[in-house]
């Protein structure tokens, strides 16, 4: 193990002192609890005192914020936000600074983080309900890719779940390659060298990553002997044909397109 994640957990629990309940942040948001702490953030469930509508607001960790690195992808996340607009991504209401701290509010997601759904809650999902769960996010993936944007972190604690529909969040490791969002200001030599279609192919393992890992909420193993996901789980062939083609193994899919109509056709199999 790294010696210097030891030393980041302690400056962490030294520095990264969350704000308390009932403060007030910007003259407007009133603190009601801490929602998360993230490598790089703190969110909180705030009152928003001016409309009276509950906001999420995120802080850039204390310890991070004199780090021009740090900041500068937190700004870049804001960035992102604020130039998106879809259904299954939260909405920026505004960014601003408070103290020498760096926070953003955006829409409160009235659900469920699906880590808890998953770890504590031991939700299982069946072939097709984990095939209609992941079907939406495949969508919200090439939303972001039509804007050339690549998430880069797709895994169950950065989805929420509202009304049984997955909310795609924190950006903070996305990939932006989009001018009217980020504009270029590295050399273009540094630009070029990019491998967008690698950024891209790394969405798509994500997709199939995650499915995979719903399909194995039901499976209960007979043996002590590890075996290849493909003869321990008895999937429908198109659904082993969409997880195939996602996870890399042979004939990659070249677009979301593919990979909706892949989708359409394991859950129409399934309702046979």
């Amino acid at each position: 193990m790294s010696t210097f994640r030891p030393l980041r957990k302690i400056k962490q629990y030294i520095f990264d002192k969350p704000y308390k309940q009932g403060e007030v942040l910007n003259h407007r948001y009133r603190i009601e609890k801490v929602l998360g702490a993230g490598s790089f953030g703190l969110v909180y469930r705030c009152l928003d005192e001016g409309d009276g509508n509950i906001v999420a607001v995120k802080q850039l960790r204390p310890s991070l914020r004199r780090k021009e690195k740090e900041r500068l992808f937190f700004q870049h996340e804001i960035n992102i936000l604020q130039y998106l607009n879809h259904p299954s991504i939260p909405t920026l209401i505004e960014f601003f600074e408070e103290k020498d701290q760096l926070f953003y509010a955006m829409e409160y997601i009235n659900g469920e983080n699906m880590a808890i759904t998953i770890f504590e809650k031991k939700q299982k999902f069946t072939e097709k309900e984990a095939l209609q769960f992941v079907r939406p996010l495949v969508d919200t993936i090439g939303y972001l890719h039509s804007n050339d944007i690549y998430h880069g972190d797709l895994r169950i604690p950065n989805i929420m779940i509202e009304n049984n529909q997955p909310v795609l969040i924190d950006l903070g490791l996305a990939h932006c390659f989009n001018e009217k969002i980020i504009p270029k200001i590295a050399p273009k030599e540094r630009i070029e060298k990019v491998d967008v279609e690698m950024l891209k192919q790394d969405d798509y393992f994500d997709l199939g990553d995650l499915l995979l890992f719903l399909l194995y909420t039901t499976y209960e193993g007979k043996t002590k002997k590890t075996l290849p996901w493909t003869e321990e789980l008895f999937l429908q062939s198109g659904t082993t044909y969409l997880l195939r083609r996602l996870l890399g193994i042979d004939n990659k899919h070249t677009n979301v397109e593919e990979i909706v109509k892949d989708f359409n056709e394991a859950i129409k199999q399934l309702r046979k």
